[in-house]
């Protein structure tokens, strides 16, 4: 660490990161860390504390997300690029991606690639994981988002994690789930999606480092968080998958990411559009993560 940041200054940098960790010390400490390793590799010696400092501001008075202020979050072996607004990559994502992979990874179908569709696309997190983290030549993704600002960065993600995509191609594109006409030609394989489920009622108490810094089209939906469920398990029914399904048999169809006490409810959604089998993911910490249809 350079010598201008004496013990003095940490300090008081530990004590600023407090409130937005939460008061977490741990938490506090951990973000103090990223923050140094990021400043030091990215500015020269003489710059490091003044953009330190400014980093500080943004995080303890801005409440700016620290991955919106080091402009990227991991994601499996990706190092993804973010930017305010569009939806930080969670962990919970991740952790169904990589499962999902690893599924498809396991069945290794004959024949052409699984064509999957990426709704609510965001930073492009789900579409590059799964080209990522699949063999070689398995899938081709197709990415969507209704958001300019999420396109453009998922574009740029494609490009920078290209070497990393094992010849699985990406493609990402404007689209709307209320325009049919706008998404890009099925039928396909597998739909996945992260779509927005956050009430308006738990919109208002969220945290400031999502309510003000998040695009709230990524994370907020009517009819008790469920509007863009149902409007994705009708258009995946009506003639965006193949129907029958031609792949292997334990390979799901349609996986949508939910909030806590929502998996139950969407599974009524999905077997009222006819699809025979349905089942709930849990998170690691026990909650409804995706609901999966067969």
């Amino acid at each position: 660490m350079p010598r201008l940041l004496r013990p003095s200054f940490n300090v008081r940098a530990l004590r600023r990161l407090l409130p937005p960790c939460g008061y977490d010390v741990h938490g506090a400490r951990a973000e103090w860390r990223w923050l140094r390793e990021w400043a030091e590799a990215s500015v020269a010696p003489a710059l490091v504390r003044p953009t330190l400092e400014r980093a500080l501001w943004e995080r303890a008075r801005l409440r700016k997300p620290l991955q919106y202020i080091l402009g990227t979050q991991p994601f499996g072996d990706l190092e993804l690029l973010t930017r305010p607004p569009t939806l930080i990559p969670r962990w919970e994502t991740e952790e169904w991606v990589l499962r999902l992979a690893g599924l498809i990874s396991s069945t290794s179908p004959s024949g052409p690639p699984l064509r999957i569709l990426d709704l609510c696309t965001g930073t492009g997190c789900i579409a590059l994981g799964l080209a990522a983290h699949c063999p070689s030549g398995q899938v081709q993704v197709w990415g969507v988002d209704v958001a300019e600002s999420a396109i453009l960065l998922a574009r740029e993600n494609a490009k920078k994690m290209h070497p990393l995509l094992r010849g699985n191609s990406v493609h990402f594109q404007l689209g709307d789930l209320n325009d049919p006409s706008s998404l890009p030609q099925g039928p396909f394989d597998l739909i996945v999606s992260n779509p927005p489920y956050v009430t308006q009622e738990d919109w208002a108490g969220l945290e400031p480092e999502v309510r003000v810094w998040e695009d709230s089209r990524a994370l907020v939906a009517d009819h008790a968080g469920l509007q863009c469920h149902q409007a994705i398990a009708s258009l995946a029914a009506s003639h965006l998958l193949h129907i029958p399904h031609p792949g292997p048999r334990t390979l799901p169809r349609l996986l949508m990411e939910c909030g806590e006490g929502q998996g139950k409810v969407i599974q009524d959604i999905l077997n009222s559009v006819k699809f025979s089998r349905t089942d709930i993911w849990l998170d690691l910490a026990g909650s409804d993560r995706v609901v999966v249809a067969y």
